[in-house]
């Protein structure tokens, strides 16, 4: 379901808009899964807690995680429960990861594919309630490791550039590819990939939807380390095991702090994108 030859995720000049012929294309297919049946809303997104450590699970493997409405719900519904765990000292740290051989591949493509068919006024809410689902990550006022897994691929990796910290599987690949597929950039990976990698790598990784290994999203920053495949969850419990025995007080405030200082900008991307993503 994944490829990662450069040719799948070559733009297309000549589309500018979320069109049905783009929707059918192979790069398209590549990239984002269909929806298969799916389990009840409990099943989508798991969580355990541990030692104060919250391991949240994408729990789709059939779909490589593709992101999905009911996925979103159930997602809010995990990070309500950690904000209580959070409140009452019970979770000091999260983990955020995939089930299976991928971290997430993306939006759900028959979520797509109807909102060609939409009105622009729907499609702006739809989009920006689902936007607004999976970035309910960054409420969370504790540090939100990301352990990718494997492929992270559009909206899948611009969650992961929603949290704190990035730790990458040497297999996984990583792209932000929706400009092969003629549509706009979305889930505010216009916003967190600047800070991270700087305004031309950011540039260049949205303009070209390039997909870079482990090893080279390390060197670019957008991963704070790329282990070996059997040793990722290792090293991530280890790291979320260590900020979880910090000051509470002090640990709790700086995400706070640091999600208050983009908000405005945040704001204006959520605002931003799904108006693109309507046209």
């Amino acid at each position: 379901m994944f490829s990662v030859a450069r040719s799948l995720v070559r733009p297309n000049r000549s589309t500018v808009s979320f069109s049905k012929s783009n929707c059918n294309s192979n790069s398209m297919k590549s990239f984002m899964s269909t929806t298969k049946k799916e389990g009840t809303a409990s099943d989508l997104v798991t969580m355990q807690v541990n030692s104060g450590v919250c391991t949240i699970k994408l729990n789709q493997p059939e779909t490589l995680n593709a992101l999905t409405v009911d996925m979103g719900v159930s997602f809010v519904d995990v990070v309500e429960k950690i904000k209580k765990g959070v409140e009452k000292e019970e979770i000091r740290s999260v983990v955020l990861t995939g089930s299976g051989k991928a971290f997430s591949a993306g939006g759900d493509l028959k979520f797509l594919l109807e909102r060609s068919n939409d009105t622009f006024e729907n499609n702006y809410k739809l989009m920006r309630d689902f936007y607004n689902r999976f970035l309910a990550i960054r409420k969370v006022n504790v540090p939100v490791i990301s352990a990718i897994n494997g492929h992270a691929v559009g909206a899948g990796l611009c969650i992961a550039l929603a949290t704190d910290i990035r730790l990458a599987s040497k297999s996984a690949k990583m792209g932000v590819t929706f400009t092969g597929l003629g549509i706009h950039a979305g889930m505010a990976g216009t916003h967190f990939l600047p800070s991270l990698v700087g305004n031309q790598n950011a540039a260049y990784l949205l303009l070209s939807g390039e997909l870079v290994s482990a090893d080279e999203a390390e060197r670019l920053g957008l991963v704070l380390k790329a282990y070996e495949d059997d040793k990722l969850m290792e090293e991530t419990m280890k790291l979320a095991n260590n900020l979880a025995s910090k000051s509470g007080v002090a640990v709790r405030s700086l995400p706070s702090t640091r999600s208050n200082f983009f908000h405005n900008e945040l704001h204006f991307q959520l605002s931003r994108i799904p108006s693109c993503w309507s046209t």
